[in-house]
């Protein structure tokens, strides 16, 4: 006999209901046993001829990867797929679920011809089906604030990385309030992500910096390095070593410290509109700057 909390409750409600909507007249019985064992240990569960974990499906989630780059972790969901997804044993019960709306310049072949992916928002029903059959979720990157059709599901989270820590993005603003001018994620809920990170089993940090999620979740999170790859490398000589200029190549986010860029000889290579609005309306002027588009 198992023991469901009453969110499991809901969640396994909301599974057998959507599962009998969109079936045929015939009802797969396997089927129903497999939608019940997802929430119950395996040593409870019931065995049926159709399913087993081998054949179950996982998910992974993540808010964009593919050709349409947005940011770091785009680039690092893109090779984690390439490296990690392409070994994992029975990769093929393995599907993407990217959280966003599809970009307009979306290139499907920009992935593995093998990987089953969706965009939530080509198919918001489908991927209520996805969440509904699969046994695990695991998040290759989230959004800073809930997302109900997949938090109702937060008994299935099992590992997530973290690119970004919500209440140190927010911290930023406090020390330097100019830099609201700055790009800044929306809806940042730094409350509901400390209890979005509590729902995981495993949690692990992707950064060159230290962080306090580390000290907030001791028990079972990590840290592993984040990584550039530069590929247009100049050979370093007493000219590009000892010129005194800096160089600052990235998105203008509050998150970012281009600020830092005041008062130094160098070069910017960003966006115009948040580099103008903050030059223009703090006390970052920026005077020896040279700015790229």
């Amino acid at each position: 006999m198992a023991i469901l909390k009453n969110e499991e409750k809901d969640s396994i409600k909301s599974s057998l209901v959507n599962y009998l909507l969109h079936c045929n007249e015939e009802v797969d019985s396997d089927k129903l046993i497999h939608i019940i064992n997802n929430f119950i240990s395996s040593s409870e569960g019931y065995h049926t001829q159709g399913y087993s974990p081998e054949t179950s499906t996982k998910i992974l989630v993540t808010t964009g990867c593919g050709n349409t780059i947005e940011g770091g972790a785009d680039i690092w969901t893109n090779h984690f797929i390439e490296t990690i997804w392409k070994e994992l044993p029975r990769r093929k019960n393995w599907k993407l679920l990217i959280d966003s709306k599809r970009p307009e310049n979306f290139d499907k072949d920009s992935l593995p011809e093998d990987l089953k992916w969706h965009f939530h928002g080509d198919d918001p029903e489908l991927t209520e089906e996805l969440l509904s059959e699969c046994s695990e979720i695991h998040y290759l990157h989230s959004h800073y604030h809930k997302r109900e059709h997949i938090w109702k599901w937060e008994n299935k989270f099992k590992t997530i990385f973290v690119h970004a820590y919500p209440p140190e993005m927010e911290e930023v603003l406090k020390h330097e309030p100019e830099l609201k001018r700055l790009q800044f994620n929306t809806k940042v809920d730094s409350a509901f992500y400390k209890e979005f990170l509590q729902s995981f089993k495993k949690r692990t940090w992707v950064g060159n910096n230290p962080t306090q999620m580390v000290s907030d979740f001791p028990n079972y999170t990590y840290s592993i390095p984040n990584f550039y790859e530069f590929k247009h490398n100049l050979k370093l000589n007493d000219k590009n070593i000892d010129n005194g200029k800096v160089a600052f190549a990235s998105r203008c986010e509050t998150r970012k410290c281009i600020h830092w860029m005041h008062g130094h000889d160098g070069f910017i290579l960003s966006s115009k509109y948040d580099f103008i609005n903050l030059k223009e309306t703090t006390t970052y002027t920026f005077p020896n700057i040279k700015f790229y588009q």
